[in-house]
């Protein structure tokens, strides 16, 4: 494990990062919506919490990453964002009225916006190679995991509060492994671990047109307006029908986690669930999410990544159908099988989009496709699973929630298989077309 970054003491800050983040994490997070509607808020409030929080945070987590990029700040950045986000979100249970809260809340989310991506693009620039991110981000699981029954059994018997001083406590060694961590920069070209095939030679081209784009946009402003050349970069890569085709899955698969992660407690709890059941299908999900970062790398030598990420949709609807009839089966015991699905629709849907951002980026806009990527997941598509899954879900009900949330999601999904196709007959023709000396170049 220590020898997929330089040097191992690193490696093992980076690790230790990503399994104390998912150890604390999982005292909170899982159970937020839960602590929200004790509190007295609707499914509606709840709904408008879970959209403002991603769609605020998005602009800011960008933000972050671009002046990250530019002017060297990524550990500075990280540690800043962390620690603001840890205080405020551990004080939410001092707040004495439900607007307070609201505020305090969100305030806490926008503090720690930038945290997953800058975490992440520190990962990628200190790993050998691209796809030895999912043997770091799995400690993240781990900890997620082994954390998850203690988390349920303690708030099942003491209630929430208790867990925010969990959560608290256990920031302060997550903090200090923060103010150690490096970003590695001007490193050399991480080798990918593309299948020799056709899909290899695909995203060499995929990363070369996006660059060669962002590059040629660049040059074209003067030299002295290095914003405008900068933004020039940026707007020139999200012109590419790669890009395009990439961010579009990223929505829905963040449309379908922002649904999951607000409302699957709440329905949960809705059909009679105990917070134990919460813990335990907390834990079943790990069991597949370990292994899905485990085996990134071997993943991504066989399957290019824009066919993973449809797999990743289809079992996101999957998932999504199976919540709707848990009420025909009867008891929310049912739930736990539905949690294997887990490993997929998020394991290897982040690993992989993780991953694939950093190969189709230029070297130079690294964390800020990073940040896009993320803004796109976690703001963007969580935002609108948050605000449409609060209205569907006082209206229609869970069962009525999940039952369309499946099928925006497989809908979306064909949609962005037909494009990749689209995208991939037009590289086809045009490599047809240039002689084969040039065909050569770009593989």
């Amino acid at each position: 494990m220590l020898l997929c970054c330089r040097p191992a003491m690193l490696c093992l800050l980076l690790q230790s990062w990503n399994f104390l983040a998912g150890a604390s994490g999982v005292f909170l997070f899982p159970y937020i919506s839960v602590y929200l509607a004790s509190r007295g808020m609707s499914p509606a409030q709840i709904g408008l919490l879970a959209a403002l929080r991603p769609w605020l945070s998005a602009p800011l987590s960008l933000t972050a990453s671009a002046a990250a990029d530019k002017h060297k700040l990524h550990a500075q950045l990280l540690l800043a964002s962390a620690a603001t986000a840890a205080v405020m979100r551990s004080s939410l249970p001092l707040t004495d009225s439900v607007n307070m809260l609201f505020a305090v809340y969100l305030m806490a989310e926008l503090s720690g916006a930038p945290v997953g991506v800058l975490s992440d693009s520190t990962v990628l620039s200190n790993c050998k190679d691209q796809g030895d991110y999912g043997s770091i981000r799995q400690w993240g699981s781990i900890g997620y995991g082994l954390a998850s029954l203690p988390a349920g059994l303690l708030i099942a018997r003491s209630g929430l509060h208790l867990a925010f001083l969990v959560y608290g406590l256990a920031s302060l060694p997550l903090l200090h492994i923060a103010s150690q961590m490096r970003y590695k920069y001007n490193a050399n070209e991480m080798s990918n671990t593309d299948s020799k095939d056709g899909s290899g030679m695909q995203q060499h081209s995929d990363r070369q047109a996006v660059s060669s784009a962002a590059v040629t946009a660049a040059a074209s402003v003067e030299p002295q307006q290095g914003a405008t050349a900068a933004s020039a970069s940026v707007k020139s890569m999200l012109s590419q029908p790669v890009v395009l085709a990439f961010l579009w899955k990223c929505l829905l698969m963040g449309f379908g986690m922002g649904i999951m992660s607000t409302y699957e407690f709440l329905w949960l709890k809705q059909l009679g669930a105990p917070e134990t059941l919460m813990g335990m299908a907390i834990a079943v999900s790990i069991c597949t999410e370990v292994p899905a970062f485990t085996m990134q790398g071997a993943m991504l030598k066989r399957v290019s990544p824009p066919i993973l990420l449809d797999i990743v949709l289809a079992a996101t609807a999957l998932r999504l159908f199976c919540y709707a009839g848990l009420p025909a089966v009867g008891t929310p015991w049912a739930v736990l099988p539905v949690e294997l699905l887990h490993g997929i629709t998020f394991g290897v849907g982040w690993g992989t989009a993780t991953v694939y951002s950093a190969r189709i980026a230029p070297q130079h806009l690294a964390a800020t496709m990073q940040g896009l990527f993320q803004a796109t997941y976690a703001g963007v598509g969580a935002g609108l699973g948050g605000l449409a899954g609060g209205i569907l879900m006082q209206r229609y009900g869970g069962q009525g929630l999940f039952t369309a949330a499946a099928a925006f999601v497989a809908v979306g999904g064909v949609a962005g298989l037909l494009v990749d196709q689209a995208v991939s007959a037009v590289r086809r023709c045009k490599q047809q077309q240039q002689p084969a000396s040039e065909v050569e170049k770009q593989q």
